[in-house]
């Protein structure tokens, strides 16, 4: 495997597929090889007063294969000379991915966030937050605005251009 490697850690949405194309020129750029990883929570069970319990190994194995199959659908999207690995962790996301990035120490972890600052972090929590306060390298990328959305700043700067 090359020596350089780049961690990107996917969660299923679009907010973190959006690290793919910034991590993909950087790994091209530097010769680093790519690992998209997945991080799959353990279904939790509890018995149910009802006479059909469902087999939770079957259910569990399914949702598995849908995310290796997601894993795969994102490395589909990088170019195929691009050296890239998928790896699907199981537990809980922020913890099972802490644990594999410190293992592997990455030169760089490349992933998206929200931005969410005060409030909102106290309540929701970070797993970027997580892994810049773990000393991984990391490089923290915001949603792009979306075409037609201006930010703030920017419409204030709009308005003043006709003037």
């Amino acid at each position: 495997m090359n020596e350089r490697v780049m961690l990107v850690p996917l969660d299923g949405s679009e907010l973190a597929e959006g690290a793919l194309p910034v991590a993909s020129r950087i790994a091209a750029a530097t010769g680093a090889a790519l690992q998209l990883v997945r991080a799959q929570p353990f279904i939790l069970t509890a018995v149910a007063p009802y006479p059909y319990v469902p087999d939770i190994g079957d259910v569990q194995a399914e949702i598995e294969a849908a995310a290796e199959a997601y894993l795969r659908q994102q490395r589909s999207q990088l170019p195929a000379e691009q050296q890239v690995e998928t790896v699907l962790l199981r537990g809980p996301a922020a913890g099972a991915l802490l644990d594999f990035f410190t293992q592997q120490t990455p030169d760089l972890v490349v992933m998206t966030t929200h931005g969410r600052g005060g409030v909102k972090w106290l309540v929701l929590g970070s797993t970027a937050d997580r892994i810049v306060r773990a000393g991984l390298p990391a490089l923290l990328l915001k949603p792009e605005t979306r075409p037609g959305e201006l930010l703030p700043a920017e419409a204030a700067g709009t308005a003043n251009a006709g003037a």
